[in-house]
């Protein structure tokens, strides 16, 4: 069924931040909890919420594959970017039909077409999406989560090891950004939103104390 114009239109709220929940554990099981009210429920701020949690366990993965090899953060990381990646293209197609609404005529008939348009894509996307969330293995999910967890806070309990690998982050980001002020150009500057992405998010799970003082918006 294609959704109403509450429904489909809605804007996802941004989570307000709370430093005190941060760490793998929590985030694995907040992606946990977004994926159970994914039945019946596909709701921006829901598919939102859920892309929020999975990013932040891919990231951490992504992280801690250099300095625990040996662990098991290469499937989990998988596991988490195929359902990712898909809510990410019906993510997309929300936020698009909402500029359309808010950006077009209603009295235009492109307008009316493009909607129509963007619903159809919606339906599709929603099927895939809905198929990705059932190949999802909550159980695996749950093993990897208690495994992972550990050695995660293993890791970062070695405050000099979590500044120097968010240093190094950082550094990255200066130079994207260096870049992005020669280039000029769009894709540059994406780059450097999405490596301020990742220092923030290295910051609030690998560096809790410094994010809670900080307080990022």
């Amino acid at each position: 069924m294609i959704p109403q114009k509450g429904a489909f239109f809605d804007v996802a709220q941004p989570a307000v931040n709370n430093p005190e929940k941060t760490g793998l554990a929590y985030w694995m099981d907040r992606a946990l909890e977004q994926h159970s009210k994914l039945n019946g429920n596909w709701s921006p701020e829901t598919v939102h919420d859920l892309r929020v949690a999975l990013r932040r366990c891919i990231l951490i993965a992504d992280l801690m594959r250099s300095l625990d090899p040996a662990a098991g953060w290469k499937p989990m990381r998988k596991a988490g970017r195929r359902l990712f990646r898909q809510l990410g293209t019906l993510r997309d197609t929300q936020v698009l039909a909402e500029w359309v609404q808010k950006l077009g005529s209603p009295d235009e008939v492109s307008t009316a077409a493009l909607i129509e348009k963007l619903k159809a894509k919606y339906g599709q996307d929603r099927v895939a999406a809905q198929s990705a969330a059932r190949e999802f293995d909550k159980k695996q999910w749950r093993l990897w989560s208690r495994e992972l967890a550990s050695r995660f806070r293993h890791v970062a309990a070695d405050k000099s090891a979590c500044e120097a690998l968010t240093l190094e982050i950082w550094e990255t980001v200066r130079d994207s950004h260096r870049h992005a002020q020669k280039n000029r150009s769009g894709v540059a500057y994406h780059r450097v939103r999405v490596e301020l992405k990742k220092f923030r998010y290295a910051v609030e799970n690998f560096l809790p104390s410094m994010y809670s003082s900080g307080r990022p918006n």
